[in-house]
């Protein structure tokens, strides 16, 4: 803006130029220029035309507004001039929606943690921005391949049926039948064997072992043998917070492809093929299950199924 003056007369020419601005600035730097109507000039005329123009300023959200105020020689319009400054700040700041939390991800399903966003959602990314975003009622878990939701802090069952001798007969053994300190689960050769919880893969043993059982009963060396993989549950275990719980899938025949110690497995993943490895009369699972206090076995050690002090029927823990 440019003013002149000739201190000989009492008009007084006011040129102003007046800027765009947006909406905000606008509504903002509008009411500044009212404020500006109180500027007394040398003269009367001098005055009603500083008034008029800081006002003319103001609405267009230009940042001279104040300056537009000023106009009137020695008036007090320069208070409304700086309203009109703030009210084009504001509008400034207020200008464009934040980044995308998958702008820059590749496609995919990711926890909101790891986005920066809601710990409990799981957003779908694609072409690098957000397609879905989905709240997780158990939280979000984040898995090795692929995040999803949460799963309950219980644990899924094996595919197949339990026949007559395959439900769970120890700790204390009952006297009736053969002890067994697991839940057996008949299913054919090479069923995909789903994760039945959100776990860590704590332990593989993988040898392709072949069937040794023989004329209705097996020598140690057989009940030794046979491959298995163990998880250990991500949620720990539901009945005992302060412990974890360990599950092991015996009598596999292999281990899917990628499966390795130390893997996120979500519940549902699948695991393993049922096999007959080991002391085995036909193809099935022999699920165990054991619970230990927490950080007692780190990933890769292999845990004990075998004592009554911390092995559990797996029944205890199934998702009802």
């Amino acid at each position: 803006m440019k003013k002149q003056s000739w201190s000989s007369g009492l008009l007084v020419i006011v040129v102003v130029a007046v800027g765009c601005g947006d909406a905000a600035d606008e509504v903002a730097a509008g009411s500044g220029g009212g404020a500006g109507a109180s500027g007394a000039g040398f003269g009367l005329d001098a005055g009603v035309a500083g008034a008029n123009w800081a006002g003319a300023a103001g609405s267009a959200g230009a940042n001279d507004a104040g300056a537009a105020g000023s106009s009137g020689m020695g008036g007090s319009a320069g208070a409304g001039g700086s309203a009109g400054q703030s009210g084009a700040g504001a509008g400034s700041a207020g200008a464009g929606p934040g980044a995308d939390l998958c702008s820059g991800k590749k496609d995919g399903k990711y926890c909101g943690g790891a986005l920066g966003g809601n710990k409990a959602h799981l957003y779908t990314c694609a072409s690098g921005a957000t397609s879905a975003n989905k709240s997780c009622a158990n939280g979000c878990f984040n898995g090795t391949y692929e995040d999803k939701c949460a799963a309950k802090c219980c644990l899924g069952k094996p595919p197949g049926s339990i026949p007559t001798n395959g439900g769970w007969n120890d700790c204390p053994y009952s006297g009736s039948g053969r002890q067994h300190m697991a839940i057996d689960f008949t299913s054919p050769l090479n069923t995909p064997i789903p994760a039945g919880m959100d776990a860590i893969v704590q332990y593989v043993r993988y040898k392709n072992d072949p069937s040794c059982y023989k004329n209705g009963g097996c020598t140690a060396a057989c009940l030794a043998s046979g491959d298995y993989i163990v998880l250990r549950a991500a949620c720990g275990d539901p009945k005992k917070p302060a412990n974890d719980l360990f599950i092991r899938y015996h009598h596999i025949n292999k281990v899917e492809k990628g499966i390795k110690v130390g893997d996120k497995i979500a519940r549902g993943d699948i695991i393993a093929y049922v096999g007959q490895s080991g002391c085995a009369t036909g193809p099935h699972v022999h699920l165990m299950t054991a619970s230990f206090k927490k950080g007692t076995y780190k990933t890769g050690a292999n845990p004990s199924f075998f004592s009554c002090g911390n092995a559990v029927n797996p029944d205890s823990r199934f998702c009802k």
